[in-house]
């Protein structure tokens, strides 16, 4: 990962504010991402030959990202190609790509976490800033997309936040259960075609549901 800072390095002062505003910024995220109490200690640690997969791809794709700093201590992280995770239940499709978000939350990455569900509720009950708190975070993550079918007016709300996001370049981690000919259905041409623009990873979970016995 490539790493600017866009302040004077040479006076201890601004350091002493960037990196006290860093902090802030850093505490800040982990109280406003959204990560369920479930996955609090979930990490990027992989168990099996799968999730190795998925782990290196996400390496290679930070390996090629920008992490920019600015004077007040603003961190942004940009060039990260959006993922598609798509899988069974209970292969560690969440874990893991909280695991991911974590990890940027602790460098100062302004990231959240949501489902299909709870993001469209936001506009069903009129929730406009919330809705525009997620459209607008640096990493957001969606959950369950696909899980339920969804209204016209509703597929409008996602397509809005997607293409909102698409032109802003804002990188996205989608998840679902579905094959990638099933997602791509479900999501619509217009996402498709923006998702291929940006070199979005494709990529799947296998295994058995991680879940079963606990």
């Amino acid at each position: 990962m490539k790493k600017i800072n866009k302040y004077n390095k040479n006076c201890p002062e601004t350091i002493s504010h960037v990196e006290n505003q860093k902090l802030k910024a850093i505490s800040w995220s982990e109280e406003t991402s959204n990560i369920p109490k479930r996955y609090q200690n979930a990490s990027i640690i992989p168990i099996n030959d799968s999730q190795i997969i998925l782990k290196k791809q996400i390496k290679d794709n930070l390996d090629t990202s920008t992490l920019i700093t600015d004077e007040y201590g603003n961190v942004s992280l940009i060039d990260f190609n959006n993922i598609v995770i798509n899988g069974n239940i209970g292969v560690g499709k969440t874990y893991l790509t909280i695991g991911l978000i974590k990890y940027l939350i602790s460098l100062g990455v302004g990231c959240k976490y949501t489902t299909q569900y709870d993001l469209i509720g936001l506009k069903q009950n009129k929730e406009y800033q919330a809705f525009d708190n997620f459209k607008k975070i640096n990493i957001l993550v969606i959950d369950e997309l696909a899980k339920t079918e969804l209204a016209s007016w509703q597929v409008e709300h996602l397509e809005e936040l997607l293409s909102w996001r698409h032109n802003e370049m804002l990188p996205t981690i989608l998840i679902t259960n579905h094959s990638p000919s099933k997602f791509a259905e479900f999501i619509g041409s217009r996402i498709i075609s923006r998702l291929r623009e940006t070199k979005t990873i494709i990529t799947a979970l296998t295994g058995q549901d991680l879940r079963a016995g606990n």
